[in-house]
């Protein structure tokens, strides 16, 4: 993403996320679902979106859970990426949120 010219930081942890986006303010939230550290990306997802309606929200994971499009229509999930996934199927993915930002 940062080769296509947009601005990318990473964090280890869920509130490392939190952290990060209050001093950066991210178009867009790419995470696993299920983060292995205190917060999962679901739940990182959901405060963000309290503080930042328009934030674009795209999940993966490898173990989707049973309840996917219900959890996905609750916090309004914008993407999600079954792993493995290509890296075009990021690319497209990222295109279509900051699509959504414009």
């Amino acid at each position: 993403m940062a080769r296509k010219g947009l601005g990318v930081r990473t964090a280890e942890t869920g509130t490392g996320t939190i952290e990060i986006a209050h001093e950066f303010a991210p178009d867009i939230l790419l995470a696993d679902w299920m983060l292995r550290c205190e917060r999962h990306g679901i739940e990182v997802g959901e405060s963000l979106r309290r503080q930042r309606p328009d934030l674009q929200i795209v999940l993966m994971s490898g173990f989707p859970p049973a309840d996917l499009q219900a959890e996905t229509a609750r916090v309004r999930i914008d993407g999600f990426l079954e792993k493995p996934f290509a890296l075009d199927d990021l690319a497209n993915a990222i295109d279509a949120a900051l699509a959504r930002t414009n």
